[in-house]
């Protein structure tokens, strides 16, 4: 699997459309890795709305985040982050279950 290369939370902010507290140079490269950068590095809270509105960006292939997001890191890594928005989802409402991590 190719390596999320997220070079701070700007970078993040710009991709995802929120703006986080700091500035980290931290490279998710698993869930747990991605949820604690989210929330705890970047102090955001993962909440349904958030997590909506982010997947429904990230699954629109015209969509300029999106197109942005898969210019930098590839179509595999945009995969990824999807897969981990949706377990994010399902862990907020108490239906995850046996995904894959990274």
């Amino acid at each position: 699997m190719a390596r999320l290369v997220i070079s701070s939370c700007r970078q993040f902010r710009r991709l995802f459309g929120v703006e986080p507290v700091v500035n980290d140079d931290s490279v998710p490269n698993s869930y747990e890795q991605w949820r604690h950068y989210i929330e705890v590095r970047c102090g955001m809270q993962l909440t349904q709305s958030f997590l909506s509105k982010r997947l429904s960006e990230l699954q629109d292939g015209n969509h300029v985040r999106t197109k942005e997001f898969e210019r930098f890191y590839g179509s595999e890594q945009l995969q990824w982050t999807i897969t981990w928005f949706r377990r994010a989802s399902d862990d907020l409402s108490g239906e995850s279950g046996g995904h894959r991590h990274a």
